[in-house]
Parts: C-alpha cells; sequence; structure tokens
C-alpha cells in the first residue's frame, strides 16, 4: 500500500441519523460516540449542519466583565446615533438633490447634470473656502471627481478671466 492510499468511507443516511439521535439522548458525546464508531467529531459537526441540529452544536458562552457589558452598552448607543446621523445625511442629500432639480428647471437646463457640469468649478471653490481646517483641496477635488492638479490649472484660467474682465470693466 502506497503513503498516500486513504480509506474514503461512505455512511448511510439511517446511520447518519442514528448517531445524531445518540447524541440526542446526552449519554455520550461527540469525543465519545466517534471513537465508539471510528467517526471523526468533525464528521459528526458536519452531519449536525447537514440536517439542521443546531441544538447538538458546541455553544460557547462569553463571561464579560461590568467594564466590558458598560463599554458594548456605550458603543450600542454610538451605533444608534451613527444611524441616525447617517439618516439624517441621507434626508439632506435628497433634499438638495430636490433643491438642485428645481433650479435646474428654472434656470432652463435640460437635466441637473448639465447644471452641475456647468457650475462645477465655482462650487468647487467654494466648497474650498468653506472647508477650510476640516477637509484638504485633495479631498475636496476627489469628492468631484477631479485631480488636485485640474483644479489648480482651472482655477489660473479662472483668475485669468476674472482679471481681464475687471480691466475691461474698468478701462
Amino acid at each position: 500500500m502506497y503513503k498516500n492510499d486513504k480509506v474514503i468511507r461512505r455512511y448511510s443516511e439511517p446511520f447518519k441519523l442514528k448517531i445524531l439521535d445518540e447524541l440526542t439522548t446526552g449519554k455520550l458525546n461527540k469525543y465519545q460516540l466517534g471513537k465508539a464508531y471510528g467517526i471523526a467529531p468533525t464528521t459528526i459537526n458536519e452531519w449536525i449542519k447537514k440536517y439542521n441540529r443546531k441544538d447538538l452544536m458546541n455553544t460557547r458562552v462569553t463571561v464579560k466583565t461590568k467594564d466590558e457589558i458598560t463599554r458594548i452598552k456605550e458603543l450600542q448607543k454610538e451605533i444608534e446615533q451613527l444611524k441616525k446621523l447617517l439618516l439624517k445625511k441621507d434626508l439632506d442629500a435628497m433634499i438638495q438633490d430636490s433643491y438642485l432639480e428645481v433650479a435646474a428647471e428654472d434656470l432652463g437646463y435640460k437635466s441637473v447634470a448639465e447644471l452641475k457640469k456647468k457650475a462645477k468649478y465655482r462650487v468647487l471653490s467654494k466648497t474650498k473656502g468653506n472647508a477650510k481646517g476640516f477637509a484638504s483641496l485633495t479631498t475636496i477635488c476627489k469628492s468631484f471627481g477631479l485631480k488636485r492638479d485640474a483644479y489648480t490649472s482651472i482655477n489660473i484660467e479662472l483668475t485669468n478671466v476674472q482679471n481681464l474682465n475687471n480691466k475691461s470693466f474698468k478701462s
């Protein structure tokens, strides 16, 4: 016989159910049944899962200190607060989208996308001013789908246009 030759055992359905019934009686545990019938306890676990007998699975009992319980309760409260905050932010975003739709219609744009495209760089500049100390220019540009270099080059162009407008306005 070769070293890698393994004996593959197949067990009948009635045999599997018999083992689970014996386990249910509680006279023998998985390890004792495994020894008695020459079955690995992991195989018995697979049968428990297969026949959806969760009552026979090992249960894990966790003992916690009062500090851990207090910390868990604090974290659960924080999770609830964050869920409420996220819900509020989602609602705020829907309201803002509605405002944009109304503004696009009133200004004669075909869609909100067209309005956003036209106003993107002005909004980006306003956002940059409002977000000082809150978010970096790189982060703001990413949220607009731009690279920082693109913003810088566009900002230079806008400044040049504004300067030309100011000079021609003064003349």
